[in-house]
């Protein structure tokens, strides 16, 4: 318990008392002559009112959270609890939507629906001879409220996945004989016992929401939010305005902790254990008439996230003038693969996402069963606090609080400008959302299974091992697949704290895609995507090899009980 503390106190801690300190600093983080300061907080608001930055985030994320709740948590409803034909293909549908990373997937819009040179219009102003007609712009609000509702519905849907099923099929029988309907049931029975679930993704797709950068910085979008703001004002300012991101990192974290206290007093230590030892899995709902409204809104779905930013990137990649389809080439790609840094960021990402996945998710795991068992009072209050506070803390403040303390500590100061300190701010803010995601799964999951293992005669660890870790096992790996998609995805965290002369993938991709080479940015998108479903494939190819190879050793294995029972009849 004392090394996971000690972990927690050093990737979320440390950082927020450092962007704390910060705010109240003047000068950078290695400027010797910092003197403490008010002048942070008096000059902070009046920018940040003027520009508007401010109120554009919080109307974005009263926008953007509950389009989000909706779609995400329909889709997992109708993956889990009804007869739609086509449910099985959502969750590969929305995988394969949530590989297109918000920065692949931004740019693939931007390349779509440009003002200027977007595909669309430019296909518009030729059909209709109009030069100045702009039939769709993804740079206004509309746009980013589009873009930033898809990939928080992805974000959702992997949340929501197996809380529906887990709602025992006896709850929505005895609603129903009591004479309540499809809809009071869903209502009055099934949401309640999913509550927990919904309220921290309501909250963390609130904070996420209101502290996204990576689609509005790269469609250029026209209104000003904070995270845009904050980054400009620390990557373009000279000197940079450190000061003023810290007082958005306090700002931030008091409006996190606000968010949980509401949710903790909502929630409670309130019963929500929807699997237990006895009792079957929640029923299935006949759609009847809906099968092809619903079917067709799944469809839709797929192309705004997969199937238009995929084809722009492409069409991008091999057309030698933006937005003419009749001259194509490979040029982009010759352009790309001259890039000497390419190999070293590939490199250097695929690392990150895996490991780091990894790390954050087991990190997580220990986190989320020792909140669990520790109850609401005493460890698992503190450590409930701890997250709070660090889900508040946005990635560009995350990079601002590693970059205040790792300069200013004795041991620490050596990482500061390498992609190591770059990979423990990755995990460091993958940590807190996957914690929320394990801890409510945790909470529906009896510990009746490992009660009667310890009294079998199995220890604890074992117990929990061998029962509570394969209920898991689908929150897991969709926690570890979000993990290593959000951190290979992540931005402003390697445009902070990346080595520099030695980018991340993505870093590498929105440079080129920022500074105008569209086309090689697309190129490079296009064989990451190439190498992604290679992969997909390989694993795919795999698990079929293996599940076979089981089904015979199954079946080897059954031919002498077989023998047996056939020589004791005879």
């Amino acid at each position: 318990m004392s090394a996971l503390i000690a972990i927690l106190a050093v990737l979320l801690v440390l950082p927020v008392g450092a962007v704390v300190y910060g705010s109240f600093r003047s000068g950078s983080p290695s400027a010797a002559d910092g003197t403490w300061t008010l002048e942070n907080y008096r000059e902070f608001w009046p920018s940040v009112w003027a520009s508007g930055a401010l109120v554009n985030s919080v109307v974005l994320a009263v926008c953007c959270t509950p389009i989000s709740l909706i779609v995400g948590g329909a889709l997992a409803f109708v993956r889990d609890r009804t007869d739609l034909p086509v449910r099985t293909l959502i969750t590969p549908l929305v995988a394969l939507g949530l590989v297109i990373i918000p920065t692949i997937r931004a740019m693939g819009w931007s390349i779509a629906a440009d003002p200027h040179s977007g595909l669309i219009n430019t296909i518009a102003r030729t059909m209709t001879g109009n030069s100045e007609l702009v039939l769709v712009d993804i740079t206004s609000w509309g746009g980013v409220i589009l873009l930033v509702s898809l990939a928080g519905a992805q974000l959702c849907y992997f949340r929501f996945t197996g809380s529906f099923s887990r709602v025992g099929a006896e709850l929505a029988e005895a609603s129903r004989v009591s004479g309540a309907g499809r809809a009071r049931t869903l209502l009055r029975v099934t949401m309640p016992l999913v509550w927990p679930i919904v309220g921290f993704i309501a909250v963390v797709s609130f904070v996420i929401d209101l502290q996204v950068f990576t689609e509005p910085y790269i469609i250029g979008a026209e209104p000003v939010f904070l995270m845009t703001a904050v980054v400009d004002a620390i990557v373009n300012s000279s000197p940079p305005d450190y000061g003023a991101a810290g007082v958005l990192g306090v700002v931030t974290i008091g409006l996190a902790l606000a968010l949980g206290a509401i949710h903790a007093r909502g929630v409670g230590e309130r019963d929500v254990t929807t699997l237990r030892g006895r009792g079957a899995p929640g029923g299935v709902i006949e759609v009847r008439r809906w099968r092809i409204p619903l079917t067709l809104a799944i469809a839709l779905f797929f192309c705004l996230t997969v199937v238009i930013p995929i084809v722009s990137t492409v069409l991008a990649s091999v057309t030698i003038v933006p937005g003419d389809l009749t001259q194509f080439g490979v040029a982009a790609y010759q352009r790309a693969f001259g890039f000497t840094t390419l190999t070293g960021a590939a490199q250097n990402s695929a690392f990150i996402a895996v490991v780091g996945g990894l790390a954050a998710v087991l990190i997580a795991l220990a986190v989320a069963v020792a909140r669990l068992r520790a109850g609401a009072r005493g460890l698992g209050a503190v450590i409930g606090v701890i997250f709070l506070i660090a889900l508040g803390m946005p990635g560009v403040v995350q990079a601002l609080g590693m970059t205040w303390a790792y300069t200013t500590l004795p041991g620490l100061s050596s990482l500061y400008g390498t992609n190591a300190l770059a990979f423990i701010a990755l995990v460091a803010v993958a940590i807190p959302v996957l914690s929320q995601i394990l801890h409510g799964s945790l909470r529906q999951i009896s510990i009746e299974f490992e009660h009667a293992a310890v009294v079998a005669g199995a220890n604890r660890v074992t117990a929990f091992l061998r029962f509570t870790v394969p209920l898991l096992l689908p929150s897991l790996l969709s926690g570890w697949f979000i993990a290593a998609l959000l951190m290979f995805g992540n931005l402003e965290i390697p445009l902070l704290l990346g080595a520099p002369g030695n980018p991340l993938f993505m870093q590498l991709v929105s440079t080129m895609f920022s500074s105008g080479d569209r086309a090689a940015a697309a190129a490079l998108t296009v064989l990451f995507l190439a190498v992604l479903a290679t992969c997909a494939v390989a694993w795919l190819l795999s698990r079929s090899a293996f599940r076979r190879f089981g089904a015979i050793r199954r079946s080897a294995r059954a031919l002498p009980l077989t023998s047996r029972m056939e020589n004791s009849l005879s």
